[in-house]
């Protein structure tokens, strides 16, 4: 069964800056559109929670600790029509001990930015059946 980050099709995601940025691609279909043609504001949520969620996973899987979508606020500035690839580039504004908070900017494929995010994680301690050590994502 696909889980989220397949069905999204989410791409290239990764951490920058040392761990305090992250790059990542979501190639836009139909199945990402509203009935009017454009992005739908809930897929851009979706890809913003998914990579948020993963990146913080990635800075504290380590310590046996993973991160969950406590918050989230979007703006969406302008719309994403057709087919493509909705960019986010993310940066880390506070790595504390039980959140973290990304502030998200989101750019279509003409660097025309898209939406805004700020995504507010809670770091937990993962279940010992929840997620193994070794756990890889196919981004």
């Amino acid at each position: 069964m696909p889980n989220i980050m397949d069905l999204l099709n989410i791409k290239n995601t990764h951490l920058t800056e040392e761990g305090m940025g992250f790059y990542s691609e979501m190639h836009v279909n139909d199945f990402h559109k509203q009935p009017l043609g454009w992005l739908h504001g809930g897929a851009t949520m979706a890809f913003a929670e998914t990579v948020g969620s993963y990146m913080s996973y990635e800075l504290v899987k380590d310590k046996g600790l993973v991160g969950v979508g406590q918050s989230m606020s979007c703006q969406h500035l302008h719309p994403f029509v057709g087919d493509g690839i909705l960019v986010a580039k993310g940066k880390l504004l506070h790595k504390g001990a039980k959140t973290h908070v990304w502030d998200m900017l989101f750019y279509d494929q003409d660097d025309h930015l898209i939406a805004h995010v700020n995504f507010t994680v809670a770091i937990i301690q993962a279940r010992p059946d929840q997620i193994p050590k070794d756990m890889k994502v196919n981004f």
